[in-house]
């Protein structure tokens, strides 16, 4: 336990300097160093590489994680798991790129319209989802044995400052944009390397050829594990990214530049989540074991109520600043200001369901996390491609609103029914109600003109109207709890 959670520490803290630095990167040099068309291709090409990989990876690194444990019991030294995910996720890549090739044409055609650019450069994605496909099995390997740490960095920080280096080196006129868009594509090729690095000198790296017996004997349950793990994955990364393609294909690159930017603003909301839902994970998974029903219901409120909190003072914050915040970007940015809006209300809607995904992915129902994911692409694509043909890039946005209310209240009302566990309380209604009250507070009392003022006052009314009270009538024990943590690390700073 002591390993999981420095690793989980660690780990958190390298999710943050990711988001920060990819923040920088997003919101600050490219809108300055880029065309709005070039910060489209780069978040398209992001977009098909990792669908690409997903579709090649065919879930093995779910796989390989959930019945490593097994090799590791009964297989350790005829261990096989890497050899065959290896060869598994190979042949994935040449199907999916004999598919791809297959359609590349019809492809690079629903592009060349409205986005000639991506045309040029859509060979990449099979550059990059191969080094992708690499990067991935090892990387699950280093995860199996408990060295996460270092994946992480090289997910989360290393791709950032790489790119960065790449944003410097093309504003000094060293790289025109085609190397920038093709060193860009490389970058899980220098992971690669170092992950081997990595894995030589603290794991070692087996290759058993054989078929060892574990595998002959498990073989069916990988395969039927593996099916709907694949399935879901897939469904949900298509759901992620197909607004950015079908923008690129409907509306052109300027216009998936401008969503870029809109929809990055909005993921701050989830970095509470992902922590949440990383540390509930394992506890929940023990919880089904020990048939502890009492405290599944008791992370599902608690972590719903968390969330919400810490998801409507990031809205607060980001809303109503929302104008001093675009005036930092170029003009042509400003079209997103409303997707940021639409996009954050999905995203407190995600926030107030809780962790409905980890609860069933945790029980004896995982499949139907399967089926839900079939329902949020099968509304997603319809609706997109609709709702942006009538209103552009704020259409997607509805789009994610409709698609993804859908999806978590499926989620809501199956595990409402199946296990008698909802978790919205009356302190969910306070939360909601501290919000609205804090919001009309800032748009009849703040008339500041300065810029920087207005920010300011934007803050204290926040801090006032809604933090300050949660804290004070206790509606959220985490909450005062964390409150109560920092006041004591501040003030035994400041005795130092």
């Amino acid at each position: 336990m002591g390993i999981v959670k420095r690793q989980g520490i660690k780990a958190s803290i390298l999710v943050y300097i990711g988001f920060v630095l990819g923040a920088i990167n997003l919101l600050v040099f490219f809108p300055i160093f880029f065309s709005e068309e070039q910060l489209g291709l780069t978040r398209v090409l992001t977009s098909t590489t990792l669908t690409f990989a997903q579709l090649s990876l065919l879930g093995l690194p779910a796989v390989m994680l959930k019945f490593y444990p097994y090799y590791r019991a009964h297989a350790k030294d005829n261990d096989d798991l890497l050899f065959w995910g290896s060869l598994f996720a190979f042949v994935g890549f040449v199907l999916v790129s004999a598919i791809s090739w297959y359609f590349y044409q019809n492809i690079v055609d629903y592009f060349a319209v409205k986005s000639p650019l991506l045309s040029e450069y859509f060979y990449l994605t099979f550059v990059g989802g191969f080094l992708l496909v690499v990067y991935s099995i090892f990387e699950t390997y280093s995860r199996s044995h408990l060295r996460s740490v270092f994946p992480i960095f090289l997910r989360e920080v290393g791709l950032r400052v790489y790119t960065s280096i790449l944003i410097v080196l093309y504003f000094l006129k060293i790289l025109d944009f085609k190397w920038f868009t093709v060193y860009l594509s490389l970058y899980f090729g220098i992971a690669v390397i170092a992950i081997l690095i990595d894995l030589y000198l603290h794991i070692g790296i087996k290759y058993n050829y054989s078929v060892s017996a574990l595998t002959r004997r498990i073989k069916g349950k990988m395969f039927q594990y593996g099916s709907f793990i694949y399935g879901g994955g897939l469904f949900a990364i298509i759901a992620d990214n197909i607004d950015s393609i079908l923008i690129a294909g409907i509306a052109g690159l300027k216009s998936t530049g401008v969503f870029t930017i809109a929809s990055y603003i909005v993921t701050i909301l989830q970095v509470p989540q992902r922590t949440i839902a990383s540390i509930a994970t394992p506890i929940l998974a023990k919880s089904w074991k020990d048939k502890d029903y009492e405290n599944i219901k008791y992370l599902y409120i608690k972590t719903s109520l968390s969330q919400l909190i810490f998801g409507f003072t990031i809205f607060l914050l980001i809303w109503l600043n929302i104008d001093e915040l675009f005036s930092f970007l170029p003009p042509a940015y400003a079209e997103g200001k409303y997707v940021v809006l639409v996009l954050c209300i999905t995203r407190i809607i995600d926030l107030g369901t809780g962790i409905n995904a980890e609860i069933l992915i945790t029980s004896n129902f995982w499949r139907f996390n399967f089926i839900t994911h079939v329902l949020l692409v099968a509304l997603s694509i319809p609706i997109n491609y609709y709702l942006i043909l009538e209103y552009g890039i704020v259409g997607s946005a509805y789009s994610n609103l409709i698609a993804y209310t859908a999806y978590n209240s499926t989620r809501f009302y199956f595990i409402y029914k199946k296990f008698n566990m909802q978790p919205l309380t009356i302190n969910t209604l306070y939360v909601l109600l501290l919000a609205i009250l804090t919001y009309a507070c800032s748009v009849f009392l703040n008339n500041a003109g300065n810029l920087y003022l207005h920010v300011i006052i934007n803050v204290i009314i926040i801090a006032g109207c809604f933090v300050i009270p949660i804290i004070y009538f206790n509606i959220s024990e985490d909450f005062k709890t964390l409150y109560h943590q920092l006041f004591d690390r501040l003030k035994s700073v400041i005795k130092k």
